[in-house]
């Protein structure tokens, strides 16, 4: 016969796990999603396959920018870019997979597979473009140096759930995809535009959307089959430039977009 006290010495530790576990999952999701339950699904249990499409974002030119600014200050624009970006992922319904330094990976249907993921994923983005313009103006009136960003967009099947170990585990999102999606932001560089999406992505909201589609995806521009570093085979992808430019400039040279748009906020 187990007393309370002992009782209460074994609930405690589940109790314990169980809060951790909530935080944990908490900071991945929006706050309804965090708090829901999701009876006989535990998202750190054994492997699961999903089919989502992955986003990510990442600053440009941040390791230069970095090199000329005090890391205090470099931290705090780190912070606003992080926070502006995780509100419009949540916006959209996507679960926020990781920070990397100056990158934000975002998936939409792992949690709870939608009629519509890759339809968020790219309203995403282009709500991503949109809050960038506005927090250059804010740091524009702060003093601060204007950020550009890419942002890479891909769909396909991805290996959910725990690595590492028991002491140190963390969630991971593996799979051809993701590695996909992270090269086709770095395509933005060498194509010199904001957005690459792959033709499975943008097929897919084609699919999820229509008639509505058309208002995502009509200014896009199909660029062909592109080789990706590192990868064997191309991808189809399409793009998108400045909305007002076409390519986007360096946003630190001079006649970029949001150096024109300091200019007009100082006069």
């Amino acid at each position: 016969m187990i007393n309370l006290q002992s009782a209460g010495r074994i609930i405690c530790p589940f109790q314990r796990r169980a809060r951790r576990l909530r935080a944990s999952v908490a900071r991945h999701l929006p706050a309804r999603a965090a708090n829901a339950p999701s009876p006989g699904q535990d998202p750190f249990g054994p492997p699961r396959q999903r089919t989502v499409a992955v986003l990510f974002a990442d600053v440009r030119d941040f390791t230069r920018l970095a090199e000329t600014m005090p890391p205090v200050e470099v931290m705090e624009i780190l912070r606003a870019f992080h926070r502006r970006m995780e509100a419009v992922v949540f916006a959209q319904g996507g679960i926020l997979d990781s920070y990397i330094g100056d990158a934000v990976m975002a998936l939409f249907g792992a949690g709870k597979p939608g009629p519509a993921d890759a339809t968020a994923a790219l309203t995403c983005a282009r709500a991503m473009l949109d809050a960038m313009h506005a927090l250059n103006e804010s740091f524009v009136r702060d003093g601060r140096p204007t950020l550009g960003i890419g942002i890479g967009l891909h769909y396909g099947p991805v290996a959910m759930g725990d690595i590492g170990s028991e002491r140190d585990r963390r969630f991971a999102v593996i799979g051809d995809t993701v590695n996909s999606a992270s090269r086709l932001e770095r395509l933005t560089r060498t194509l010199n535009v904001n957005l690459v999406a792959s033709r499975t992505l943008v097929d897919r909201v084609e699919t999820e959307a229509r008639p509505a589609a058309d208002g995502l995806v009509a200014d896009l521009a199909d660029a062909g089959e592109q080789p990706i570093p590192g990868r064997n085979g191309r991808i189809a992808v399409l793009t998108l430039g400045c909305p007002e430019t076409g390519p986007c400039p360096d946003p630190h040279r001079k006649g970029s977009p949001d150096r024109q748009l300091g200019k007009r906020l100082a006069a």
